[in-house]
């Protein structure tokens, strides 16, 4: 039975929301489009089940958490991180951009659903 995973490519200080925004990112997921209703559900499960009480706030968090995600790729890949190196040969940061702009595009009928 799987009790945890932990990744730790992107490690660094955050907060709660933050790293409840990413797992809505990567677990909803808000990367790409399936749908508001559907979305609005998993945010849903997401609050409820880490007594986060607002999906909304996870939401929209969720552009900040991946800028920074974005702005970080690049700058560990220069200061010599292979993994981002690697990333960044498969596409990142680009790919997450197009995804975030997508995403950004959706959150109001996202939000229609969560309110």
């Amino acid at each position: 039975m799987l009790a945890g995973v932990f990744d730790w490519d992107m490690a660094g200080p955050s907060t709660p929301l933050l790293e409840l925004a990413f797992i809505a990112w990567n677990c909803v997921p808000l990367w790409r489009d399936i749908g508001p209703e559907a979305a609005a559900s998993r945010l849903r499960i997401i609050a409820a089940a880490y007594g986060a009480g607002d999906s909304r706030r996870i939401l929209h968090a969720v552009p900040l958490r991946i800028q920074a995600m974005l702005d970080g790729i690049p700058a560990a890949a220069a200061a010599g991180d292979k993994g981002m190196a690697i990333l960044m040969t498969a596409g990142e940061p680009g790919r997450s951009r197009r995804a975030l702009t997508g995403l950004i595009r959706r959150i109001p009928a996202i939000d229609r659903q969560l309110a």
